[in-house]
């Protein structure tokens, strides 16, 4: 099974995985990190699946991931779902829920977009090949 490995970040751009091996791939997202305190939008797409990160209902830090480790505040303001989203301490977060592990056929894509300069994404997923 051949994997790629993807990190780092993104402001105002977009980060695409198009799957053009001719077989089905696994996405496994490690982390996942996105803010819009100025109300762009944070969008992840896979294959005919979108789901919004951020806007401006829910502006403030989102954190995202498989084996997590989570350092609450000592007043319990940060809280875990059993999805593995952190909601935001100052409440402007409301703990989105979205899939850590998926697949996508041939010739779809698996896009992380930011819509604007104050919509930051940090990422790091594996991209593995079935055979």
């Amino acid at each position: 099974m051949a994997s790629t490995v993807y990190n780092g970040s993104v402001v105002n751009n977009s980060i695409t995985h198009t799957n053009s091996s001719g077989k089905n791939e696994r996405i496994l997202i490690y982390f996942l990190e996105s803010q819009s305190p100025l109300s762009h939008n944070c969008i992840m797409t896979a294959g005919n699946l979108s789901f919004t990160l951020n806007n401006g209902q829910n502006t403030g830090i989102q954190v995202w991931g498989l084996n997590l480790a989570i350092n609450t505040y000592a007043n319990n303001a940060s809280s875990m779902t059993n999805h593995m989203t952190v909601k935001s301490g100052d409440g402007s977060a409301t703990g989105i829920h979205i899939p850590l592990e998926l697949y996508i056929s041939d010739g779809q894509i698996f896009r992380l977009s930011s819509s604007g300069p104050s919509a930051d994404i940090r990422y790091n997923f594996v991209v593995i090949t079935e055979d």
